[in-house]
């Protein structure tokens, strides 16, 4: 049987981290995976955009306070490590606050300068690249933290501090702001784990230079799925670099091509429809046998958006009764926050526009040419 083989992490940008290994895909299904990849990318943008939604509406609250100084540290019997540490702002009060939430990694170096203790650290960089892939639906994070602190407890033994370095930040045009700063602030002795080659940067320019920065400084630079350590095996380490950079712009184009085509056919949608649509197949107007896909309502779904919003229950009363029915929300148990998603659905700009009493054109659209009486 003829296969194509796919390493499920360069999928569009090398993002999706689900699947560990690479894929055998047969030959005759390489079509679907192409079209599969088309969704997950609208799917990508669409959480994107939700995100900004979100963050402009004050839905998503978020607040960072900067560490003014780092006054004493402790570690448990299972290595973890936490630190006493003071904000900017609030006096002298102190709190303690456990290393894998604290992003002060400057002001922790300055204390353990100050008290004497040189141990070296392990820095496990685990990446996604959108907000979109965090979160309980997705296991991408956590299984390259799981994997990679178990390798560094494996190489480097217990005589280190080993942090954690989540990020959900594309690498197409460059090193990400998170890893950088974690190379300037890594010392001789130090090291820096990732999952795969894949999950740095697409700029092979800066990413290469970056890694001899490192190298010079005596920072260990370790790929755990490949097993590859960069400063023994520079040109290997290299070539899985073009590798990962290959295969991820040959994807690239195969989907941004199936989404053209899909276009140009009369497509309706791309990827998934919000709950109470759904997709159908109809012929093309002058074909015989070529179709494309339209979007008409959920019998279904739409009975239970009526049932939702024709209800003057709390939202938690109302995802209780929905889930004792059996009544799920495409698999998922229903939540508070769904059933408000439901209840107030966000508004196009051109409904807004409406409301307000403009025209629903765009703001950069050109006027229309006045007629002179």
């Amino acid at each position: 049987m003829n296969t194509s083989e796919y390493d499920a992490s360069s999928l569009l940008e090398n993002d999706s981290d689900e699947v560990e290994e690479k894929l055998q895909v047969p030959q005759q299904y390489r079509d679907d995976v192409i079209e599969l990849l088309a969704r997950l990318m609208v799917q990508d943008k669409r959480a994107q955009k939700r995100q900004k939604n979100e963050e402009k509406q004050g839905t998503v609250t978020k607040k960072d306070y900067e560490v003014s100084r780092v006054r004493n540290h402790e570690i448990s019997v299972t290595g973890k490590w936490r630190f006493n540490v003071t904000f900017k702002g609030w006096g002298n009060k102190s709190w303690w606050i456990e290393d894998e939430d604290c992003n002060c990694e400057n002001a922790i170096r300055t204390y353990l300068d100050d008290i004497g203790l040189d141990i070296p650290v392990v820095y496990c960089i685990c990446r996604v690249s959108t907000k979109g892939q965090v979160g309980p639906t997705h296991v991408s994070l956590e299984v390259q933290e799981k994997s990679l602190i178990a390798k560094a407890k494996s190489m480097c033994g217990s005589v280190v501090r080993i942090k954690v370095i989540r990020i959900s930040e594309s690498a197409y045009r460059g090193i990400p702001k998170t890893m950088a700063a974690i190379g300037e602030v890594a010392r001789r002795g130090d090291s820096i784990f990732i999952y795969r080659v894949d999950r740095l940067s697409r700029n092979i320019f800066k990413f290469l230079g970056w890694l001899e920065n490192l190298n010079d400084r005596g920072v260990t630079f370790y790929a755990q799925k490949e097993n590859l350590c960069y400063a023994q095996e520079k040109l290997r380490f290299v070539q899985c670099i073009l590798d990962a950079n290959k295969e991820s712009e040959s994807l690239r184009e195969k989907t941004l091509a199936l989404l053209r085509y899909r276009r140009e056919r009369g497509d309706e949608f791309f990827g998934s429809l919000p709950f109470g649509w759904m997709g159908e197949r109809v012929l093309i107007e002058g074909s015989a046998d070529r179709t494309r896909l339209i979007k008409v309502e959920n019998p279904k779904e739409q009975k239970i958006i009526r049932l939702i919003k024709s209800s003057m229950e709390e939202n938690s009363a109302i995802a209780e009764r929905l889930n004792a029915r059996g009544l799920k929300k495409r698999g998922r148990a229903w939540t508070s926050g769904m059933v408000r998603s439901i209840k107030f659905p966000p508004r196009s700009q051109a409904e807004e526009a409406e409301e307000e009493g403009f025209d629903s054109k765009p703001v950069n659209s050109k006027p229309a040419k006045r007629r002179r009486l």
